[in-house]
Order: structure tokens, then C-alpha cells, then sequence
């Protein structure tokens, strides 16, 4: 499976660094340069941007700290129909939610970009996804998932294997 990482943070790495060790094709984008090239590196990936991650694959994992996604996304263009596995979480300090009150995120994810997002791996914090990817031995993870389409539920479940 070829899958486009927006980001380079610790989910970004956590979650290609597994992909691209089970055979995945993976390409990290991010706005720094020099971090997707780090990740690329290591995992023996390839690096671009934010856009090229979005239109890379057959699945796109959007791995952003929520507050950057409004950023990010409008030059990604239109996603149109695209599997987009959202693992943002929408939480401020003190466990508030930061969408407000009306839609949640991965629903202002889906409209702003035409995708059918999928919300998956925000449940748990990434060195413990790192951890079970590594090992599969340590703990039993559970796969919490959701999303409109039933078609785009799979990706996630088969790319994620250790």
C-alpha cells in the first residue's frame, strides 16, 4: 500500500516508521523540510511536502497537532473521495475541546477537503503505538475507528499490522 504521512511528529514517525517496516510504501510531507527528510532517512521512505503526502498514496494519515490542520490543509486541494485516516485530536489545555461547539473535527476535516476521513489512532499517545508496532507482544491494542463510508474502514485495519 502506498500511504502519504502529512506531519513529521511523534505519530507521524510512530505510525510510517511501522508502515514503512512492513514493506508500505511510504512518503513523510511536512513543513519542514529537513524533518521529512530525517524520517525519510531513517525509515528508508521518501520525503516532500504536505501536498505531495496528500496526493501520494492510496491512503493519507494526517498527523498534525489539531491548531495546525486549518494551516495545512487548504493547500493540500481538493481530496476528493481520497481515504484520509485523521488522527488529530481537537483537545486544548484543560481537555477542552478547540472545534467549539457544532461539528467535530473530522467532519471539518471531510468538508474542507472532499475526503472520506476516517477517524483512527488518536486513542492512544504515540510512543505506546511505537511500542506495540515494535513488539505486537507487550500489550493488546484495540483499533477504535470511525467514519461515514464503510469502504474506507479497511485501509487502516490492514496497514497497521506488526
Amino acid at each position: 500500500m502506498r500511504i502519504g504521512i502529512i506531519g513529521t511528529g511523534s505519530m507521524a514517525d510512530a505510525l510510517g516508521t511501522s508502515w514503512a517496516r512492513a514493506g508500505h510504501d511510504v512518503l513523510f510531507g511536512g513543513r519542514s523540510p529537513d524533518r521529512a527528510q530525517a524520517l525519510a532517512g531513517r525509515t528508508g521512505s521518501s520525503a516532500g511536502t504536505p501536498a505531495e503526502a496528500a496526493a501520494f498514496g492510496d491512503a493519507a494519515l494526517l498527523a498534525l497537532p489539531y491548531d495546525a490542520v486549518a494551516e495545512v490543509l487548504p493547500p493540500l486541494g481538493s481530496l476528493r473521495d481520497r481515504v484520509l485516516i485523521d488522527c488529530t485530536n481537537a483537545i486544548g489545555p484543560g481537555c477542552t475541546l478547540t472545534t467549539g461547539h457544532g461539528p467535530g473535527a473530522a467532519r471539518t476535516i471531510a468538508d474542507a477537503t472532499g475526503a472520506r476521513v476516517v477517524k483512527a489512532f488518536n486513542h492512544l499517545p504515540a510512543h505506546l503505538w511505537a511500542a506495540y508496532l515494535e513488539t505486537a507482544t507487550a500489550f493488546l491494542i484495540g483499533l477504535w475507528h470511525t467514519g461515514h463510508d464503510p469502504r474506507t474502514l479497511l485501509p487502516p485495519l490492514t496497514a497497521v499490522r506488526p
